[in-house]
């Protein structure tokens, strides 16, 4: 069997902050491989000054690459067939721009030909940061969409706690179109999911606390226009139900895709599920957090160890102490009807992690953006430490 059809063995993809990728014959970089490791390919893109994407073998050798016109826009995949899924950021084109913007995807055959692209970019709304690919052939992706000062304040935001704009974020389902084009099949609105207690004249009125499967318009990190910063996005097919990362929250947010576009705007769009930070509904204080700056969360595939619970990429960013990343594992708590339990005060939990991987010196691994992690079928977990482009798996022990 060739290379190209035994792609469904597991592996990482991830961005790194490299400004050049250096490469000595077919190998890049430096690698030590003490055995152990799961076997199969590994893929990233470097982010910076750099249009090219390399699936790797487990010795460090290039399997293959592809070469783009554009910088990713911070995620990239394969398919089961070879293809390459790339985002990709083609500069201009919107007024939107803030990290990790976006605006293109991209599919490229095993020898590098672009069989497809899709934009979703303009001065109303822009792709960015992560896409998923789903068991039918569409794409889910992030994209921002803005709402004027005005907008946001009629929706209850405090003024003088924002700028011209708010971005908040939504996810769209895109059906590919022949060689360049998409049709939106279904969509979700951060923006249909609000409360706020800041008056009850404007509308979704009520204590976040009493609330906790709504969105305070008025919880922020900062002014900025990026409200929301989501940053990472999965599918659960048995559950249809889709993961977000929100970094600006510090949450991951779980919502249902079992519904039609105008469902989702309603009461069945409601978060599902959130954890890692209760300060942003009302039910827990900064000393409750646990989520600094995440990203790439995932569900853990059935057959592998920790299944059915859920890995994140725990940036640590202004983390008690010392800045420090943690591999975080938990079970969230969900009930046979694929609701999750929560009480009439208390937050989601669970009040534990199940797993967590942190440096033998804490300070030792730490990546404050573009990382990602990925449990694999021996139970190791594969990292991808971005800002320090260094890839590394470990084993449920830690080593």
């Amino acid at each position: 069997m060739n290379l190209k059809k035994r792609l469904a063995t597991s592996f990482l993809a991830a961005s790194m902050a490299l400004p050049a990728v250096a490469q000595n014959g077919n190998t890049i970089g430096v690698v030590r491989n003490d055995g152990g490791t799961q076997p199969g390919y590994w893929l990233f893109a470097p982010l910076t000054a750099n249009t090219d994407t390399y699936l790797m073998d487990s010795n460090g050798r290039v399997v293959n690459h592809w070469t783009s016109s554009y910088r990713p826009a911070n995620s990239v995949y394969i398919t089961s067939e070879g293809d390459l899924i790339r985002t990709a950021n083609p500069g201009g084109g919107s007024t939107i721009n803030g990290g990790a913007a976006g605006g293109r995807i991209e599919r490229r055959s095993w020898d590098d030909q672009l069989e497809w692209s899709y934009s979703h970019i303009s001065n109303s709304y822009r792709m960015h940061h992560d896409i998923e690919l789903l068991p039918n052939g569409n794409i889910l992706c992030i994209a921002w969409e803005s709402k004027s000062s005005a907008e946001a304040i009629a929706a209850g935001r405090i003024p003088g706690t924002l700028g011209s704009s708010l971005w908040p974020d939504k996810i769209i389902e895109v059906q590919p179109n022949g060689s360049s084009g998409g049709t939106i099949v279904w969509e979700w609105h951060a923006w249909d999911h609000l409360v706020q207690d800041r008056s009850t004249s404007y509308p979704n009125y009520g204590d976040p606390a009493d609330f906790p499967h709504r969105i305070d318009v008025n919880y922020r990190a900062n002014n900025s226009s990026d409200w929301m910063h989501c940053n990472g996005l999965d599918y659960n097919a048995d559950l249809d139900q889709i993961m977000i990362s929100s970094r600006n929250f510090n949450e991951i947010w779980i919502i249902d895709h079992d519904t039609t576009t105008a469902e989702a705007a309603g009461v069945a769009g409601d978060l599902l599920y959130r954890w890692g930070n209760p300060a942003a509904y009302g039910r827990g204080s900064t000393a409750d957090r646990r989520f600094f700056g995440q990203h790439d969360p995932e569900w853990i595939r059935p057959g592998m160890p920790g299944y059915p619970g859920i890995t994140v990429f725990n940036n640590g960013n202004g983390r008690p102490g010392v800045d420090y990343t943690s591999i975080d594992e938990l079970m969230p708590p969900i009930l046979r009807d694929g609701t999750y339990e929560i009480d009439s005060a208390d937050p989601f939990g669970p009040t534990r992690l199940s797993w967590s991987y942190v440096a033998a010196i804490p300070s030792n691994f730490y990546s404050s953006y573009i990382p990602g992690a990925q449990r694999q079928r021996n139970g190791n977990t594969l990292i991808c430490s971005g800002a320090n482009g260094q890839v590394f798996e470990v084993e449920s022990d830690g080593t």
